[in-house]
């Protein structure tokens, strides 16, 4: 089952395509799979009310990725 946010999330829109690999473990783990909870994009959106910027990572990290 995939995060409540998944088809919202600014990072999953941005980063989840066919080539771009460096992100499908993020993705794997932390949108689809057993680290939902540990999500630092949600933890912000719930302690904000607002969406991180896209390239804040599923760990908190903010990164620049070229897609």
């Amino acid at each position: 089952m995939n995060c409540d946010l998944f088809a919202i999330c600014g990072f999953v829109r941005k980063y989840n395509t066919p080539h771009n690999v460096a992100c499908h473990g993020f993705i794997t783990r932390f949108c689809k799979g057993p680290d939902k909870d540990k999500c630092k994009r949600l933890e912000y959106r719930r302690a904000y009310g607002l969406q991180p910027e896209d390239e804040m990572l599923p760990t908190g990290l903010i990164v620049k990725i070229d897609i």
